[in-house]
């Protein structure tokens, strides 16, 4: 969709800096909110069926979409296997190079102050209310078992009905997945999955391709589906 089609869709409810060039995974608010806005961009307003590719994304493209009945989803608002294909090399991209940052970094890192993990009220409203961001310095003090929680968080917040996908657990989820090992247990494998299926509930409830948060929940759907390899609902 064009900028001249953005009257027709929602507002951004925040100001998008659109000369933003990112070199690795976003590590900013303004930085995740410019790279959501790029791939909503880049999804088609109509889906339309071509010689399917051979690729991983066009093999397993039914993981990142589901099955439009299931969900009830517009066909329109599903993400096509070029760009399946196009964002899952940028997320393990992103991830290498988050990697490669973290383990330059020398002596421990104490700034943003973060709460202990025990106090999940705290933490909850970091994941989804709060204007503590997932930076690369935050990231970089999270080891698995910190990740493995915060995830769990999430998709306990959501299956509990607490609350839903917004742009910040977005960003937070994001983030997460960026730093999580490709090896996870079978307790992780159900917090994906969970938040899998409330992407896209979420996303069903949308009308417009446009729409920022449809991106979020593709993206985070397709890391999900095709990186974690949790496309069983």
């Amino acid at each position: 969709m064009s900028d001249s089609d953005d009257s027709a869709g929602p507002r951004q409810a925040l100001p998008v800096d659109d000369t933003i060039v990112l070199s690795g995974p976003p590590s900013t608010a303004e930085e995740y909110l410019a790279f959501v806005r790029r791939e909503a961009k880049a999804c088609p307003s109509v889906v339309t069926s071509k010689t399917p590719l051979h690729s991983e994304a066009n093999r397993e493209s039914y993981l990142a979409k589901f099955s439009s009945t299931e969900t009830h989803t517009s066909e329109a608002l599903l993400p096509s296997p070029e760009w399946t294909n196009r964002f899952i090399t940028h997320f393990r991209t992103s991830r290498q190079k988050l990697q490669q940052v973290i383990q330059s970094i020398a002596g421990p890192i104490t700034q943003p102050s973060i709460p202990p993990m025990s106090d999940i009220t705290a933490w909850r409203r970091i994941l989804f209310s709060s204007q503590l961001t997932p930076t690369t310095s935050i990231l970089a003090r999270l080891d698995q078992v910190a990740v493995c929680t915060l995830l769990t968080l999430i998709s306990d917040s959501f299956s509990e009905g607490e609350q839903t996908l917004n742009r910040h657990s977005a960003m937070w989820t994001f983030g997460l997945l960026c730093h999580l090992d490709d090896v996870i247990g079978r307790d992780v494998q159900a917090s994906l999955r969970a938040i899998m299926r409330h992407c896209a509930t979420v996303r069903a409830t949308k009308t417009l391709p446009s729409d920022d948060l449809v991106a979020d929940a593709n993206m985070l759907i397709t890391i999900i589906s095709i990186h974690f390899r949790q496309g069983s609902l």
